[in-house]
């Protein structure tokens, strides 16, 4: 007997969730779901609908989350390049003027008053510096968190992740340039774990975009 066949006749003793698996799991080999499976008896329908509808907010919202870091971590890339140029600018200045060049200035370092131009330019660097390293640490903490309520709904279907194939490039991709960018910026340790509120922060937006379909995410 084949698997379709097979799935054919198992099709009518299909529960709802296992229907929604199924469809998922086809999409996730990049294949068409079986129609047996699509053809959802109508005392299975709402169930049917609320499973679909959470994996259409997830999409959306850790969709729009991702897009979001993407943005801003090709943007701190340039940052991250002005922090290059203005320390290779005060290597060249010090090498031409015969002064030595400060690895690290104090953090009052603007109110030195015998400040030179080097040291400003240190200075300078090593704030924006300072506050990329913040900005990188918090955006790998809400990457973290749309992996970590991923999982949760996975969770609900047998581990099978009901984003789309380009949100699961998408966040590959912000992995890498968050990675590439602490180092870059001199970052040796780990970067830091999602907090709980950051977590629930995400978990809050497919909740609400699950509502604005009609609908209200129970998590259970």
């Amino acid at each position: 007997m084949s698997i379709a066949t097979r799935l054919t006749r198992l099709a009518p003793s299909l529960t709802a969730r296992e229907r929604v698996v199924l469809v998922i799991r086809a999409h996730n080999a990049g294949q068409d779901p079986d129609p047996d499976v699509l053809n959802v008896p109508q005392q299975q329908r709402a169930e049917y609908d609320r499973y679909i509808a959470l994996c259409i907010a997830a999409n959306n919202e850790l969709g729009l989350v991702l897009h979001f870091l993407m943005i801003v971590a090709a943007d701190m890339e340039s940052r991250a390049g002005d922090v290059e140029n203005l320390r290779a600018a005060a290597s060249a200045l010090a090498e031409e003027n015969g002064l030595e060049l400060p690895r690290r200035l104090t953090r009052n370092w603007r109110y030195k008053q015998d400040l030179n131009a080097v040291e400003f330019l240190v200075g300078l660097s090593d704030d924006i510096k300072a506050v990329l390293l913040e900005r990188v640490e918090l955006r790998w903490q809400e990457l973290q968190a749309v992996e970590y309520v991923a999982r949760e709904i996975a969770a609900k279907f047998d581990g099978e992740d009901p984003r789309a194939s380009e949100l699961l490039e998408d966040a590959r991709q912000a992995e890498q340039a968050l990675r590439q960018l602490a180092q870059r910026l001199g970052r040796s340790r780990s970067l830091p774990a999602a907090t709980q509120e950051i977590v629930e922060e995400i978990r809050l937006r497919v909740d609400n975009a699950f509502s604005y379909l009609g609908l209200r995410e129970t998590r259970s």
